[in-house]
């Protein structure tokens, strides 16, 4: 019995997919998000990362194995999207503070 083996692109196409889309979503609902449903948002991730599983299992990638990749890399993305986010309003806060400073 052989068994072949699935193609690490597969993954890669998996990961890379479910990533993009969250961030591209993120983009999107950042400046809106008092206007979109907490529900709406989390639907709009959790569909990026069943793009993620579909295109990963279109290329050979195991249902499961395209899940955790997808989970894992669109999660690591959203996570650093927010530290930057974070990283930048800390930045815009103290640039404002600075400023009102200067003009007391």
């Amino acid at each position: 019995m052989t068994h072949e083996s699935t193609p690490i692109g597969a993954y890669l196409a998996a990961g890379a997919t479910s990533a993009a889309l969250c961030i591209a979503e993120h983009m999107v609902v950042w400046p809106e998000r008092t206007s979109w449903p907490l529900v709406a948002r989390y639907t709009a991730g959790v569909l990026a990362i069943g793009a993620g599983v579909e295109v990963g299992c279109l290329n050979g990638a195991s249902a499961r194995g395209a899940f955790w990749t997808a989970a894992l890399c669109s999660g690591a993305a959203v996570g650093i999207a927010h530290l930057f986010r974070r990283i930048e309003t800390k930045r815009r806060l103290e640039t404002l503070i600075n400023e009102v400073r200067r003009g007391l």
